[in-house]
């Protein structure tokens, strides 16, 4: 969640960045365990991480009772990230964007 609860004019371009940087170290943490041989199923030497983004309005702030809450998002643009993410499975990708937050990212 980039943008909340700070506006940040160059949001998009920081949330693509760091969906670069989070299969990077995704990719040193694979090698690692790979090289601690037995330690490590091998299905965790081929973890790999799925990551959809959109940029648009949405509700952000706590949510859930006084003894329990979590500061998170919700609305029609959160529900198209996860739509990005999960479609990226259907492209073979690891990482898809929607057009506004690449337009978005392409201005910085």
């Amino acid at each position: 969640m980039f943008c909340a609860p700070i506006a940040l004019p160059d949001h998009a371009f920081r949330a693509c960045v760091a969906t670069q940087l989070v299969h990077q170290k995704l990719g040193e943490l694979r090698a690692k365990w790979q090289a601690e041989g037995g330690k490590w199923p091998e299905i965790v030497w081929n973890m790999q991480s799925r990551i959809g983004l959109n940029s648009g309005v949405c509700m952000i702030g706590n949510r859930g009772s006084r003894t329990r809450f979590n500061y998170t998002m919700m609305g029609d643009n959160v529900n198209l990230a996860a739509s990005m993410e999960s479609g990226a499975k259907q492209w073979g990708a690891y990482t898809m964007c929607t057009d506004a937050t690449k337009a978005l990212c392409e201005q910085h």
